[in-house]
């Protein structure tokens, strides 16, 4: 597995896409907490930021880029053929996908926690001292925690997906789509919505991380309870992708 782990590495900091990839998390995770700390020193509206707020990018358009990254990281060798030279020096194809998963999901989350230990105190220097609401890290530990094991948990199910449909267009569609517009459209649905969005994944893993209804859906459980549904739905996807490349042809 070490050989394994270490041979992922290499292919994932010989992408160019993955060092673009960094770039924009790192734009996106840091631009909007900014954003909103400048937003929140309006005298003319009666706003704070908390951590949450601070952090903003990071479970917003950051988690997108790294579901990129992990769709665009299995499916590229697909495209390229070169999957088939992997599984042959690995014949227990289920230790690559673990290994990209391990690799992956560690640099999720170590992101994470890197861009919230920077996101919050920049958010702190940029919003006026009146308008901290829990900004701070005496109260982040929650946050952050959160933010990590959201983001590990969202690379294994692009990894999942990308191992399903093994095309890089499709799966980069999913994994963009699915949070700007498939799970807006699904809990807007006539009669049934309201019923199906409590079991939305990227849904519950708002409110994992938030602690708060998303879009006033009426979830069945607490924070916890969104954080764990949606480590536990992309185990499951990452386990079908898994299940997926040992039954199917590269």
């Amino acid at each position: 597995m070490i050989s394994t782990l270490r041979a992922e590495q290499i292919k994932l900091t010989s992408l160019r896409g993955s060092w673009v990839a960094a770039a924009l998390f790192v734009f996106l995770s840091l631009g909007f907490g900014l954003g909103n700390a400048y937003l929140v020193n309006n005298p003319a509206q009666d706003f704070t930021i908390s951590n949450t707020g601070a952090t903003e990018g990071i479970r917003g358009l950051g988690l997108t880029v790294l579901m990129v990254l992990g769709a665009v990281f299995i499916t590229q060798e697909y495209r390229s053929g070169t999957i088939r030279l992997c599984f042959q020096a690995t014949p227990e194809r289920w230790r690559v996908l673990a290994a990209k998963g391990l690799l992956l999901g560690g640099v999720g989350a170590a992101g994470a926690i890197l861009m919230a230990a920077a996101a919050i105190p920049l958010a702190a220097l940029v919003a006026d001292p009146e308008r901290h609401g829990d900004l701070g890290f005496g109260t982040a530990g929650g946050t952050i925690a959160a933010l990590a094991i959201t983001c590990a948990a969202a690379v294994l199910l692009a990894l999942g997906i990308g191992a399903l449909v093994r095309s890089t267009a499709v799966a980069v569609a999913v994994v963009v789509l699915w949070p700007a517009i498939l799970e807006s459209t699904v809990a807007h649905l006539p009669r049934v919505g309201e019923h199906l969005a409590p079991f939305l994944p990227l849904g519950n893993a708002k409110l994992g991380i938030t602690g708060k209804d998303y879009k006033n859906v009426d979830y069945l459980w607490g924070q916890l309870g969104g954080l764990t549904y949606f480590v536990g739905f992309a185990v499951v996807v990452f386990l079908a992708g898994v299940w997926a490349i040992e039954r199917r042809d590269a």
